[in-house]
């Protein structure tokens, strides 16, 4: 048996993951990826129309009548002139290299000078200006120039054919002839506007490209579920979908709550899978008080435990919702109730559960709201009133669902994480830092508090992805 199969399976799976979450990636970020190449092209086009200056081209083509292409054979060759006498000494047969380096010498250079006579320019600008070269397999030499003035660039191509041919002349080289004038140019060579656009979109491309995923290297946010699992090592109890805010539903009965207005809406039912969840690890060791707490503040966990509250008593359950945030309460706004008994006044007074909570349209669901705050919450909360209470709500409920200050806040939800029976904690999707839920995790397991796992909130479900297609 190969004992490797196993292996190169699994990195294939690994592999393409790896693809996927690449595209995923760049899909995330497509937005950004077709801006900046857009935005580098229009800023490219807009610096060569209205910054860089044009520059034309003037051509002019000589053609040499006598000249060879390798040195030994100018030597073997002479050239005897016309109307000469047979017994003078020839004319030797230069290199087509030999003319071109004449023409770009100083000499020439002068003499267009005083030919065109512009003051401002020297010798050696005028010989950065011109571009000669032996036209491929022949005897012709391209005399090219470029100036921001086509009228300038076409005078200068001209004069410089014109005075080398005289030169060459009166040097009695007369195998110099002009085949083709300078023309004045019509349209600029440079810059070049279609290039530099693309060069820059393609730049642009690049370097959004690198940014996309730069940027995704540098966010240790927990995205999805696999982020859950692979950076925290905790068991997803259930992926709240994030509302896409299009459906106005209507509130009844004074509960703004998805799980109670919309009931057949996908996010309810992540919230009826995550009560599922919760009763199957609720088989083997039982619990009944349950902590839903943060990391940090707008995570959504007090949705959560409303929701989560709801969807139990649904299911036949009795239930009742307790808020322990004794700082900065929220239950009794999300279920527009009075709060002017509550938790604290169950503390301070022994007043009985019943009468310091709510009962709500859903059936056998009550809500207790945090009552008065108080101006010590951590000594209330760890006071050996509040596990009392806890004894008591146990014989009347099958489940009591804490909302809490967030872990990292303030000592609050460590000191309830030693009293319940089970926590969950609520991690917003893309907003909460891996670092941040470790140090949550720390802070619960200091507190030897069973924690059954994370809840993945507020995640953005794409119809395409994996999850979107059960949503």
């Amino acid at each position: 048996m190969n004992l490797n199969t196993p292996e190169k399976g699994a990195n294939l799976v690994n592999k393409n993951m790896d693809l996927r979450s690449l595209l995923l990636i760049f899909r995330k970020r497509l937005l950004f990826i077709i801006f900046v190449p857009l935005l580098c092209g229009l800023l490219a086009a807009l610096v060569s129309k209205f910054l860089l200056t044009p520059v034309y081209e003037a051509k002019s083509l000589l053609m040499v009548t006598v000249a060879s292409e390798k040195l030994p054979q100018a030597t073997l060759n002479t050239q005897i002139r016309p109307g000469t006498d047979a017994g003078a000494v020839p004319m030797p047969v230069l290199t087509m290299n030999t003319y071109l380096e004449h023409l770009r010498s100083e000499d020439v250079m002068n003499r267009v000078l005083i030919n065109i006579n512009i003051p401002e320019l020297t010798p050696g600008k005028l010989n950065r200006m011109i571009n000669a070269r032996i036209v491929k397999d022949s005897n012709l030499i391209e005399v090219k120039v470029q100036n921001s003035d086509p009228i300038l660039a076409a005078q200068i191509a001209n004069a410089v054919s014109h005075q080398y041919m005289q030169l060459m002349e009166e040097l009695q080289f007369s195998s110099i002839m002009v085949l083709s004038s300078a023309n004045i140019p019509t349209a600029p060579v440079k810059p070049l506007k279609t290039l530099n656009v693309a060069m820059a979109i393609l730049f642009g491309a690049i370097v959004s490209l690198i940014t996309a995923l730069v940027l995704e290297y540098l966010d240790n946010t927990l995205k999805t579920p696999e982020d859950v699992n692979r950076l925290v090592d905790q068991t997803v109890l259930a992926v709240i979908p994030k509302k896409d805010g299009k459906k106005n539903t209507k509130k009844s009965n004074g509960i703004a709550l998805i799980t109670f207005e919309d009931p057949k809406s996908v996010i309810s039912e992540a919230y009826r899978d995550f009560r599922t969840n919760l009763g199957f690890l609720g088989l083997d060791q039982p619990f009944q008080t349950v902590l839903v707490t943060s990391p940090l503040a707008e995570d959504g966990k007090s949705t959560v435990a409303a929701n989560l509250a709801i969807v139990a008593a649904q299911a036949g359950f009795k239930v009742i919702l307790v808020d322990c945030d004794l700082r900065k309460p929220v239950i009794h706004s999300i279920f527009k109730v009075p709060n002017n008994k509550g938790f604290t006044e169950c503390i301070f007074s022994d007043t009985d559960p019943m009468d310091a909570s709510h009962s709500m349209a859903v059936i056998n669901l009550s809500v207790m709201t945090s009552g008065k705050i108080p101006p010590n919450p951590a000594e209330i909360l760890g006071s050996e009133r509040a596990r009392r209470l806890w004894t008591k709500l146990k014989t009347r409920y099958d489940y009591i669902i804490i909302d809490s200050p967030p872990l990292l806040a303030v000592t609050d939800a460590s000191i309830l994480a030693s009293q319940v029976d089970a926590a969950v904690l609520v991690v917003s999707s893309g907003i909460t830092r891996r670092d941040l839920a470790l140090q949550a995790i720390e802070k619960l397991t200091r507190a030897k508090s069973r924690l059954l796992g994370v809840v993945l909130n507020q995640m953005k479900i794409d119809k395409d992805s994996y999850y979107g297609s059960y949503y």
